[in-house]
């Protein structure tokens, strides 16, 4: 079997007995054998390094904010020094898939923006295309 990445996200928003709904799917064989998972703790007071060692020519990187363990925090990731750059927020419990070029490295942060929790764990899958 090939190595590959399978990506699909799908929102539908109800509003008045209305229903959007938005749906899209990435499906692509990777020449590369490489992906990694991470489970890192953050905090309200620093910006955490998501690091994940050199994983080089990144395709996709899927997070999300594990409300298993803190159950009321919101968490703010980006990237750039010390995560400047805000790419995505999440609740308690969302997810998020940030399409990726290039090296991941230390570029990603994460810190804890909201909620009533002061730490909480964003959990990590990464993989090389």
């Amino acid at each position: 079997m090939a190595n590959s990445i399978s990506i699909t996200t799908a929102m539908t928003s109800t509003v008045d007995n209305i229903s959007v709904r938005g749906n899209a799917s990435v499906n692509a064989v990777t020449t590369s054998s490489n992906a990694v998972a991470a489970s890192v703790t953050v905090n309200n007071s620093t910006w955490t390094a998501l690091s994940l060692g050199s994983l080089a020519n990144v395709t996709a990187v899927w997070l999300q904010n594990d409300n298993s363990v803190y159950s009321s925090s919101v968490v703010s990731i980006g990237s750039g020094s010390a995560g400047q750059n805000t790419l995505t927020v999440m609740p308690s419990g969302y997810t998020s898939v940030i399409s990726w070029s290039g090296s991941l490295g230390s570029n990603l942060y994460g810190k804890i923006v909201g909620g009533t929790d002061a730490t909480g764990v964003v959990q990590i899958i990464a993989q090389q295309a």
